[in-house]
């Protein structure tokens, strides 16, 4: 727009003059009510953004542990692998599960609300397969409730899965975990609104004869009063976990076992004289004052040959210092 194009100070005034008298209409066409839409200032959607990184190393670290349990339940290798982290509305999870799912309600302190721990009926059929040293076939399973001893495996797998879920969150931040129910139906569930916003953490698990998924769904609500802690890189943390486990390293370090060895003499002789030698023949040496010993190779410190009751030893002198 050009300088002269401009509206004066009295051209602006005479206009807001007319527009209040009414003789100007400021909305001639009216509200469009196809082009309004509402927008919820508290809704959650807003917020929920960027990664969450300390989540995403606790969920490695379950990953890494529930691996070790599961082979030790089943006494068969398993892959567990982390599927990620998705943000999405309750209702819209719900539509992802399947009749029957193990469904569990818990509470994981000092979280506020509740929680689920879910496992799709494909892993449970394939661990209860593996468990009893089955053909590794699917079971047809859809509609119906799990089985009695299904569920007695579906509860010992919990169990490993809360124990190293408390573990895999001792350097972040210490939790408990109670569970309060569990149901086989997600129609059946009511424990979020259908708007709620959750955190659905998969783990994926894998056998020679199949896997399946299970499922750490969160309500973004629970994790809010923590969110800085879960956004951060988590290397404060992470140097605080190092520190204590030093002196565990430290101590298996120095109860690891080497070979040591050390050369009493040594002389170079041409392959003409090596291949004449015949037995009894007798090389001269030189046996120095001072030993190299070496661990697993490497030059450790300098020893002195001697006797000791009866059998040959070596005195330790001094480290040895690379020049």
């Amino acid at each position: 727009m050009s300088k002269r194009e401009l509206l004066t100070q009295e051209e602006i005034e005479a206009l807001l003059h007319v527009v209040d008298e009414g003789a100007v209409d400021a909305d001639p066409d009216g509200p469009v009510a196809a082009d309004v839409k509402t927008y919820d200032l508290a809704s959650q959607d807003r917020v929920v953004k960027g990664r969450l990184p300390t989540l995403e190393l606790v969920n490695e670290k379950f990953a890494r542990l529930f691996k070790v349990s599961l082979n030790n339940l089943l006494r068969y290798p398993v892959d567990i692998g982390v599927g990620g982290v998705q943000i999405m509305k309750f209702s819209e999870y719900l539509q992802t599960l399947y009749v029957p799912t193990s469904i569990n309600l818990i509470r994981v302190k000092p979280f506020a609300g509740t929680a689920l721990a879910v496992m799709d009926a494909k892993l449970v059929f394939r661990l209860v397969d593996q468990f009893f040293g089955g053909s590794g076939t699917q079971a047809s399973a859809e509609g119906r409730d799990f089985t009695p001893t299904e569920s007695r495996i579906i509860r010992r797998v919990l169990e490993c899965v809360y124990a190293d879920l408390v573990q895999a969150w001792k350097g972040v931040l210490p939790i408990d975990i109670q569970q309060l129910g569990s149901e086989a139906n997600p129609s059946l569930l009511n424990a979020f609104s259908a708007n709620e916003i959750v955190l659905v953490n998969t783990y994926n698990a894998e056998l020679d004869n199949g896997g399946g998924e299970i499922h750490l769904t969160l309500p973004y609500a629970m994790l809010e009063p923590y969110r800085e802690l879960l956004e951060s890189s988590g290397q404060g943390k992470a140097s605080e976990v190092d520190k204590r486990w030093v002196p565990n390293l430290e101590r298996r370090l120095l109860d690891a076992r080497v070979n040591i060895n050390c050369a009493i003499a040594e002389r170079q002789i041409s392959l003409k004289e090596v291949l004449r030698l015949r037995e009894g023949d007798v090389i001269p040496i030189d046996v120095p004052d001072s030993h190299l010993v070496e661990a697993n190779g490497v030059p450790a410190f300098m020893a002195k040959l001697g006797n000791a009751r009866g059998n040959l030893a070596l005195e330790f002198q001094e480290p040895y210092v690379l020049h």
